[in-house]
């Protein structure tokens, strides 16, 4: 037997063939970039051809407007602060360890004075596909109870307002029994309070107004309208639309969220009393919700912060109607609320470097911790067995997949807000 030491190939088992099986797929897929450029320009080059025709058609009808950015026009200062949450589910041998978080972060423009907290979840439950949504639907149970809790004036919630209210319809709605009932147990006072606290003003307990910033987005309601308003085919959505049509400190000119206007919980003619209960309940909480969208309350724009290229997709509450305002009009005060909110955003967005408000990038930041926490309540966990786990903790103890160099598992648990949610 040769003394000469192993190289890498051969301590690596399989390690061979994936270096040229690598080699190949990159080969191949570079390949594809000029048919993938060709498809881009097709999509995306007829928006950017309309671009000067259509915001000059904009700017004529009001449907680009202005908003105040300077310190002196914001002032008083404002107290902001973000919401956002995370999700972890590692798939153990045995069963199922899942996390979630709401954390908060404060904003860079924000005054102090104003506490901060952190809500969790957790549990171990045994191996089911629908899990998953028994998780999101935690999560946005705590991210709801977090936001009721905060004083800050404004209040930014990560995603859509309809965001919470999907994730619980979802879970409630499951095939799997114990998934659906697990999920009406988290229907409790506290988040039902939490939930109608968003559904309408009136109801919180700390005044305030909220915010939410949608990240993802294939929204094309604007770009509908401006088609059947001006015969113009604009594909690429409506945020491409809007990077494209606006400028620094500018807005589209709201529309009412009519997408939230539908939103319903609905569960199996099957399912259990407690999850049909639960379901009622919740329909009753957000009433106010779908009324706001149907009365033009809640609203929904694009904003581009003055330091940006990029835009914002914001959805927001205002204390008059928009409906009784008309496309030319100079001002109305769901505008001039709506122009507020969006100066007040703008000036928490230090651009070119952050595209979002910097709270919504805090908290982002301080979410994606929920990975190495679940990472470390796991070992505490197996540490903390009673007497009599020998014989299944060595398969709590792993994941059903194996882990990859450096402790990395393929398609490990997702973390994060974003990562996490949507």
């Amino acid at each position: 037997m040769s003394d000469a030491p192993l190289d890498a190939r051969s301590a690596a088992p399989g390690a061979v063939n994936a270096a040229p099986a690598a080699v190949e797929l990159m080969d191949a897929l570079l390949a594809e970039a000029g048919h993938l450029a060709q498809e881009a320009h097709r999509l995306l080059s007829p928006v950017a051809r309309s671009r000067r025709e259509l915001r000059e058609r904009l700017l004529a009808e009001g449907q680009v407007l202005a908003f105040p950015h300077r310190a002196a026009a914001l002032a008083p200062r404002h107290s902001i602060v973000a919401v956002d949450g995370a999700s972890v589910r590692e798939h153990l041998y045995a069963a199922d360890l899942m996390v979630a978080a709401a954390v908060a972060a404060e904003g860079m423009t924000s005054v102090g004075g104003h506490e901060l907290s952190q809500l969790h979840w957790a549990h171990v439950r045994e191996h089911e596909s629908e899990n998953d949504r028994l998780l999101s639907a935690a999560m946005a149970s705590l991210e709801l109870r977090l936001l009721a809790e905060l004083s800050h004036d404004l209040r930014i919630l990560d995603g859509s307002h309809g965001t919470p209210v999907i994730a619980l319809s979802t879970a409630l709605a499951a095939r799997s029994t114990a998934v659906a009932e697990a999920a009406a147990d988290l229907v409790t006072d506290e988040v039902v309070a939490a939930l109608a606290s968003l559904a309408d003003p009136d109801q919180r307990a700390h005044p305030g107004e909220v915010v939410a910033l949608p990240k993802a987005d294939s929204a094309h309601a604007f770009a509908d309208l401006y088609r059947g308003r001006y015969g113009l085919d604009l594909p690429g959505g409506d945020r491409f639309i809007a990077a494209q049509v606006l400028q620094p400190g500018e807005m589209l000119h709201p529309r009412p969220a009519d997408e939230v206007a539908g939103m319903h919980f609905s569960v199996r003619d099957e399912a259990p009393a407690k999850v049909h209960r639960a379901a009622e309940r919740l329909n009753r909480t957000i009433a106010p919700l779908r009324e706001a969208a149907h009365e033009s309350l809640l609203l929904v724009t694009y904003v581009k912060p003055v330091s940006t290229d990029t835009v914002l997709k914001v959805e927001l509450r205002v204390s008059e109607s928009l409906a009784a305002t008309t496309s030319s009009a100079a001002s109305s005060v769901a505008l001039e609320e709506a122009a507020r909110l969006a100066g007040l955003l703008s000036a928490e967005t230090p651009g070119p470097h952050l595209q979002e408000p910097f709270a919504q990038y805090a908290v982002d930041l301080a979410a994606k911790g929920v990975s190495i926490g679940a990472e470390a309540l796991n070992q505490s966990m197996i540490a903390m067995l009673p007497p009599g786990s020998d014989d299944y903790l060595t398969l709590l103890a792993r994941s059903y997949r194996t882990r990859a160099v450096g402790g990395a598992r393929p398609g490990g648990p997702a973390a994060g807000g974003a990562g996490a949610r949507r």
